[in-house]
């Protein structure tokens, strides 16, 4: 019923009125599992493997930047963990260079604060209003 009802909605901003398909005649009403049916689980089912054929590639490169979290860096998480993810990210990096310095630099920082007082998101590491 909420498909179908929207789709009217959608269809009246765009001055399109919606059609039901041509029915036997003891057939007087169809119910809207029609549109469900031929619109609504294909489009969703293109949709869901759209998205996983774009991001799985892309997770695979940046999942292991979850080592530069406070709680990885820590733990022995190294700069060759991540490498491949800043080179996927290189050409958005201000200066990439200098990201293994910056990692170095991330790392220290984590290590001499005391595993209570270290925060469990990326989040609460960043700096305020940067």
């Amino acid at each position: 019923g909420r498909v179908y009802e929207h789709s009217c909605r959608v269809a009246a901003r765009s001055s399109i009125a919606p059609t039901m398909p041509r029915v036997c005649q003891r057939q007087q009403h169809r119910s809207n599992q029609y549109y469900r049916v031929t619109i609504l689980v294909p489009f969703l089912d293109h949709l869901i493997v759209d998205l996983e054929s774009r991001f799985t590639k892309h997770l695979e490169k940046v999942a292991p930047l979850q080592g530069i979290l406070p709680a990885a860096i820590t733990s022995g998480s190294s700069f060759t963990d991540i490498e491949d993810a800043v080179n996927f990210y290189r050409s958005d990096l201000p200066n990439p260079d200098i990201v293994d310095e910056e990692f170095s630099r991330w790392k220290k920082k984590w290590v001499a604060i005391p595993k209570s007082s270290r925060p469990q998101r990326l989040q609460e590491c960043l700096v305020p209003g940067v």
